[in-house]
């Protein structure tokens, strides 16, 4: 969390650089156990995620991608070497909250355009989530993703953000990497609140598969219904 805000999050002492503890515990089919560590003998590469925020949303560079990364054959020859550090005070403990995951995805109710010029996805109801993109076009062609909950006087999405992030508020960007093909990506650090969706950058010519190359997936908590509203009359 390092947008700068109204609520001075990104100067709180638990905000730090990210540091990592592996421990991969692998049990085979005859009862062997091998286990896999993190240690100095790790090796590290930027990725093509420049930018990730809770709220900020995240910059995605395909250019950048490293498909081959998990696998054995990768060459990581010119890969640097992890650096030691101290890790967080206190006991390591397991997560105590519900993850979220996908429950359902949704197809776009209408797309419009707005007097800019942007193009505006609406889709059926307020949710948690995101959009997915399918797209081609050039290398470096870049396609912007901003969410909103309601639209403004020019029908473009209203990006105004009460907490006053300066790095921006739940915006998306995705660089092609000019593949010729089809490039597929969805954010993987953040989601956000919205029923529109404003998308600048969109590559020409391909109008006619808009609706198609766009999917929001809803992702609430996976905590199970406690109850239920009951409405009486009298």
């Amino acid at each position: 969390m390092r947008n700068p805000n109204v609520w001075d999050w990104h100067t709180a002492p638990w905000n730090a650089e990210p540091v990592a503890r592996v421990l991969l515990v692998i049990t085979y089919g005859d009862g062997r156990v091998d286990r896999v560590v993190s240690d100095e003998t790790w090796k590290w590469t930027p990725g093509p995620t420049l930018r990730d925020d809770v709220y900020g949303g995240e910059t995605y560079d395909a250019r950048r991608a490293v498909p081959e990364f998990a696998h054995p054959e990768c060459l990581d020859g010119e890969w640097a070497r992890v650096a030691l550090r101290d890790g967080p005070k206190g006991a390591l403990v397991r997560q105590s909250c519900q993850p979220s995951r996908v429950v359902e995805e949704l197809r776009p109710h209408r797309i419009t355009r707005s007097r800019s010029g942007s193009w505006i996805v609406e889709f059926p109801r307020v949710v948690a989530g995101w959009v997915s993109l399918s797209v081609s076009g050039s290398e470096g062609e870049t396609v912007t993703v901003a969410y909103g909950e309601r639209l403004d006087s020019d029908g473009g999405v209203d990006l105004r953000n009460n907490g006053r992030f300066g790095d921006g508020f739940q915006t998306d960007r995705f660089v092609l990497a000019g593949t010729g093909d089809r490039e597929t990506w969805a954010p993987s650090f953040s989601y956000k609140g919205f029923q529109f969706v404003q998308i600048d950058g969109w590559p020409s010519g391909t109008s006619s598969t808009r609706t198609r190359s766009l999917r929001r997936s809803c992702t609430p908590t996976s905590r199970r219904p406690a109850g239920s509203r009951v409405r009486a009359r009298s």
